[in-house]
């Protein structure tokens, strides 16, 4: 089957449903702003160093500074 969707309507459409899942996802982890939650550290953020990341038991990527 030949794809006929022109590349800027591809692009487009991926940007529209990339911003409703972003929306989506900032609504579903504001539910966890402060709260205290238990994460399985699993080391250093792979973008910061200085960061540690891990998992809840929800199985969400947390990222935050050593106390």
């Amino acid at each position: 089957m030949k794809d006929n969707v022109p590349l800027n309507v591809k692009k487009e459409r991926l940007q529209r449903l990339n911003k409703k899942v972003g929306h989506y996802s900032q609504i579903a982890m504001s539910k966890y702003e402060g709260q205290t939650v238990t994460v399985l550290c699993e080391g250093s953020s792979k973008k910061d160093d200085q960061v540690l990341a891990g998992y809840t038991d929800k199985n969400k990527l947390v990222n935050f500074k050593a106390p």
